[in-house]
């Protein structure tokens, strides 16, 4: 049995590297999907080489998606196609095999990753510990995400069939809403599951993201995502707030083994 760890990446090098050390022992392959195109539509370079991770040359299938659209009517389409690239990457896995599927930035926890409970469940959620800016500034909330999904090969061409789906749990057609009931209800809970890592990248970087909601002006401008970063606070005036923690062994173990080599990106 594989599990193929699929994610989509926005050339966040650092996290990919974390990702990459973290997970080395526990899956096999490792299944990347970029674009050439932000979700806005704008050109945007590969800074991914295989060189510089030669360690993990052999267990990574890297996928390039450089058909776009230039002009696109909606953000989440890009996305969307982007993830949906992702299923090269696994076409011809075995029925058993497992798929992780998550963004670059949301790194699950390799030690509850096998707890998953294939007889009673067809796909798995892990709750994540959200941190933004940096890898200890912890969202203060009591909600964990939910966004790593985790299921069989067979139970993904059967139930879900596009990788939008174990995500959004917006499935298609006139039972609908019976989908959805029924994968809520086949879906196990797995913690502490993983942590996700936002906005660790620079300020130019932070003002391209798919939420076009929040592509204004009062959102993107540069002063104001400098003065959230260094007061913790959230750049959508959601009112979310950080706390700043202690790294211990709550972290990926990389990050507790080498904390100097992650200096960059710890508060």
């Amino acid at each position: 049995m594989k599990i193929f760890d699929c994610f989509t990446d926005n050339d966040e090098r650092a996290l990919l590297k974390l990702r990459l050390e973290t997970l080395d022992a526990h899956v096999d392959p490792f299944v990347i999907a970029q674009a050439t195109r932000t979700f806005t539509g704008k050109p945007k370079p590969l800074r991914f080489n295989i060189n510089d991770v030669p360690e993990y040359r052999h267990k990574i299938h890297h996928i390039k998606i450089d058909n776009l659209s230039e002009d696109p009517a909606d953000a989440w389409k890009i996305e969307h196609a982007q993830r949906e690239a992702l299923q090269r990457g696994f076409a011809q896995a075995a029925s058993h095999d497992w798929i992780i599927l998550s963004d670059g930035d949301e790194i699950p926890n390799p030690h509850v990753i096998r707890h998953d409970n294939r007889e009673k469940y067809g796909s798995a959620v892990l709750e994540q510990r959200i941190s933004w800016y940096t890898l200890n500034n912890a969202l203060v909330s009591e909600n964990p995400d939910l966004n790593i999904r985790i299921t069989t090969v067979d139970h993904f061409r059967r139930h879900f069939k596009e990788l939008r789906i174990p995500r959004s749990q917006k499935f298609a057609g006139p039972f609908r809403a019976r989908h959805r009931l029924l994968s809520r209800k086949h879906t196990q809970h797995l913690k502490p599951g993983g942590w996700h890592f936002s906005y660790l990248m620079t300020i130019e970087e932070i003002r391209s993201f798919s939420h076009q909601e929040y592509n204004k002006p009062e959102f993107v401008d540069s002063a104001h995502i400098k003065s959230c970063i260094e007061r913790g606070v959230d750049i959508f005036k959601t009112g979310a707030r950080f706390n700043r923690i202690e790294i211990d062994e709550s972290f990926p173990e990389p990050i507790c083994k080498r904390p100097e080599k992650f200096r960059s990106l710890i508060f």
